[in-house]
């Protein structure tokens, strides 16, 4: 394409010394104002007529008319071509601005990406490749999340229907360790297992799970009546700690 656009843009540029110099070769063949009464064709013409006299007294004279004609022929279609030529040459400041700036365009990509058009097409093919390779990368990212999060979810779900269950056992474990703790001389106690539900989801919308699940668990004591209940951890003295432990493992 470049070689091209150089090439329209030299007749561009010098349409009209252009123009000039095919119609003066037309004349010339033609006649005119270059080859004034006698043009080239005219010539050939009485060249023609001369030898048309004496063709037929030997073969060499009928070969040197054929030849004749066949330059008056091609000299005919050559004032043609001079002719569609000289019709086709325009000057045309718009589109010799346009080629200008096409063949600069080019330029300038030739200096980042190549220095022929073929290595210039290659390189943009090579990066279309490249992002179209992102784009479905991208899309493969995009079909995990949502998998990601569909997984989530579901994920969720099960971790309520976990809670649920622990939460009914955790009321059975606290009438039952209540109901050892009177046999160990803590009938004034209160004792609660406490399931936690973590429902909060990280920045990225995700859950904090652990192996657990979502939950935690928490044994919470009232040693003394009116009391409040507390962590076990931090409240109970060692014998007491002894005592409840002794009723779960009697429970469990």
């Amino acid at each position: 394409e470049d070689e091209a656009l150089n090439e329209k843009r030299a007749v561009l540029a010098n349409s009209e010394k252009i123009t000039e110099a095919l119609d003066a070769s037309r004349m010339i063949l033609n006649g005119g104002e270059y080859g004034s009464d006698s043009s080239v064709s005219d010539q050939l013409g009485a060249v023609r007529s001369y030898l048309s006299t004496i063709a037929g007294y030997a073969g060499e004279y009928q070969e040197l008319l054929s030849r004749i004609d066949e330059v008056s022929y091609l000299l005919e279609d050559i004032a043609a071509d001079l002719r569609t030529c000289a019709d086709g040459v325009t000057f045309d400041k718009n589109e010799l601005e346009e080629t200008q700036e096409r063949i600069h365009t080019i330029d300038k990509l030739k200096r980042k990406y190549g220095s022929t058009i073929e290595e210039i097409l290659q390189y943009a093919a090579d990066t279309q490749k490249l992002l179209d390779e992102l784009l479905a990368g991208e899309e493969t990212v995009n079909k995990i999340l949502k998998q990601l999060a569909e997984r989530n979810e579901a994920l969720h779900a099960l971790c309520e229907d976990l809670n649920f269950t622990r939460v009914k056992a955790a009321k059975r474990l606290s009438e039952q360790v209540m109901a050892e703790l009177e046999s160990l001389e803590m009938n004034q106690a209160k004792f609660s297992a406490e399931i936690l539900f973590h429902d909060e989801k990280d920045k990225n919308g995700y859950y904090n799970y652990t192996k657990e699940g979502l939950d935690t668990v928490e044994f919470l004591i009232s040693a003394n009546p009116g009391e409040p209940l507390k962590p076990l951890a931090k409240i109970a003295s060692g014998g007491e700690l002894s005592r409840i432990m002794l009723a779960i493992k009697t429970i469990l």
